[in-house]
């Protein structure tokens, strides 16, 4: 794959969208239909249908969400991060968006950062990164599936404070922070 490395003219620069002033964004999630924008300064996830234009007001406001982390959406739910810690982790299935029904992942503390994609659903959990097949699984309190990182040693082959996720489509990439402000890749074998 190659990165088009042409450059980019911002189509929305705003501190405002429609009737919203952002006073903390800390997250964003984009599902080809939704787009979502968690602002930790109103405790607040607003929801847009499609991207929005500058005089747009979101479809949905999520009001009353302390300690707001990272969010991440797919087709079917939105995964809502908690930082700075807390108990706020939550998901919620897209169809109640009208009127929320906040679901939790027993077991699971407070993960700063949540990731879907083709693999599963992920979480930073316990210095490891862990995942389930599907968020069903996860939300069922199944044990996790995958779990990679984990237990470092004098060879620094695991990971220690993960923070951020992402997927490219071949390797998982950790961001951790703190001691060693490192970014780890990781080829899955399945």
């Amino acid at each position: 794959n190659t990165i088009n490395t042409g450059n980019y003219s911002f189509d929305l620069n705003e501190k405002s969208i429609g009737n919203i002033t952002f006073q903390g964004v800390r997250g964003i999630a984009y599902n080809g239909s939704y787009f979502a924008v968690a602002d930790s300064g109103s405790d607040t996830i607003y929801i847009w249908e499609g991207v929005p234009g500058k005089s747009d007001n979101p479809t949905y406001s999520l009001p009353n969400l302390t300690n707001l982390g990272r969010i991440d959406m797919n087709d079917t739910h939105l995964a809502i991060g908690c930082y700075p810690g807390g108990s706020s982790f939550k998901v919620l299935e897209l169809s109640s968006l009208s009127a929320p029904s906040y679901q939790i992942i027993p077991g699971q503390d407070c993960p700063s950062e949540v990731s879907f994609n083709e693999k599963g659903f992920f979480i930073p959990s316990d210095d490891k990164i862990i995942g389930w097949n599907s968020i069903s699984d996860a939300l069922a309190g199944s044990s996790p599936t995958m779990s990679f990182g984990g237990g470092t040693d004098k060879t620094n082959i695991g990971t220690k404070m993960a923070s951020g996720i992402g997927w490219d489509g071949y390797h998982f990439w950790v961001g951790e922070y703190k001691f060693s402000n490192r970014l780890l890749g990781f080829l899955p074998s399945k």
